[in-house]
């Protein structure tokens, strides 16, 4: 079940909508990502439905936060494929670990769940339904 959402998920992230658009040498890169996000996705797939969570909801938001990547945003000192701010969660936990954690406490304390995904992406300040979040949920939704 995991592996044709996350194909799909992770060939537009890798590649966009509309794949012509890009140039041949850029194509062939990212195609070399695409085992390494399939990984990375299944991981979170996994993950999150051992911690209780819906799976398709945390693979939407990982989509919309770095679309797979292990990459660590310098400016906000977000990590990994679900841009966790590390500084809010035990320290012991690998950055999917602890992305899955943020998600979880944030749909405990929020009763909105696409108020709960604003404040996942924007903290305390941004906790009110956006068309961020309503993204995440629509694509959570339509897998």
């Amino acid at each position: 079940m995991w592996f044709s959402k996350c194909a799909a998920l992770v060939m537009l992230a890798a590649l966009g909508p509309d794949p012509e658009e890009k140039s041949l040498s850029y194509r062939k890169k990212v195609y070399q990502t695409i085992p390494s996000r399939l990984l990375i996705c299944e991981s979170i797939y996994k993950k999150s439905s051992k911690a209780g969570l819906d799976p398709d909801l945390a693979i939407s938001l990982a989509f919309h936060e770095s679309g797979f990547t292990n990459t660590t945003n310098k400016k906000t000192g977000a990590e990994g494929p679900l841009q966790v701010i590390r500084k809010y969660t035990p320290k012991n936990l690998n950055p999917i670990d602890a992305g899955i954690y943020a998600l979880k406490a944030w749909l405990k304390q929020k009763k909105d769940v696409c108020d709960a995904i604003a404040g996942y992406n924007g903290g305390n300040n941004r906790a009110k339904c956006n068309m961020w979040a309503r993204s995440v949920l629509g694509m959570a939704k339509s897998l």
